[in-house]
């Protein structure tokens, strides 16, 4: 697991979360959060390149981007532990942290919501869970790796 404090800047996490606001009909239902992929938006491409810049230092380069999407996570919202399929790798960037909760665990670790931080890790292996939420809603970056 890997951690990677204000990855990015607080106007940059500002700036994802509106863009989110302003695309939210592009958004849909997935259990109980509502992701928005950026697959569609070519924008997105080179604060791709500096995840991967950060991630492939130590993970392959050889994965392959399997899902990149911004997500909230509305009050009440969470996820029970679990694995992620044949992932390789998992990335998760906080976008806020003006809301309670929404702490990531890896296994025994809690991981703290900080607008601008990174998390990365072996998805497939380590099991992890997102606590509640509450207060306000919780955005993240996230992507995944096969």
């Amino acid at each position: 697991m890997f951690i990677k404090e204000n990855f990015l800047p607080n106007d940059e996490c500002d700036s994802i979360v509106q863009f989110y606001k302003d695309n939210v009909d592009k958004a849909y239902p997935y259990r109980n959060t509502f992701p928005l992929r950026l697959y569609q938006f070519p924008q997105f491409a080179p604060l791709l390149s500096k995840i991967e810049g950060e991630i492939f230092t130590n993970f392959s380069s050889e994965m392959r981007l399997d899902n990149f999407e911004i997500v909230r996570w509305p009050v009440a919202s969470y996820m029970d532990y679990h694995f992620d399929g044949n992932d390789k790798c998992g990335f998760f960037c906080y976008l806020n942290d003006d809301f309670l909760g929404g702490e990531t665990v890896v296994v025994d670790t809690v991981v703290t919501p900080q607008k601008g931080k990174m998390l990365y890790f072996e998805n497939a292996k380590l099991i992890h869970k997102v606590n509640p939420v509450s207060g306000s809603d919780r955005f993240t970056l996230a992507g995944w790796y096969v």
